[in-house]
């Protein structure tokens, strides 16, 4: 899972990066709450960010760290 921090299967198998361990507390959360609403969706839709934002109502400003700072984490 080098070029991803998460992934959700089709038999719902959640696997998350070791690499988060060293991000902020925030971060690593939302690539959970991102995985698990995969479990309802699997796919982008608007539905699966509802469910994020749902969870998660400052998703946005994770995504945007993992963009800018995921790369220091390995």
């Amino acid at each position: 899972m080098s070029s991803r921090f998460g992934s959700c299967s089709s038999k719902g198998n959640i696997n998350i990066a070791l690499r988060l361990l060293f991000s902020p507390r925030e971060i690593f959360r939302y690539v959970c709450i991102h995985e698990l609403a995969h479990l309802k969706e699997m796919n982008h839709s608007k539905r699966f960010w509802a469910l994020v934002e749902e969870a998660m109502p400052e998703y946005k400003g994770a995504e945007k760290w993992l963009r800018d700072n995921g790369f220091m984490l390995g």
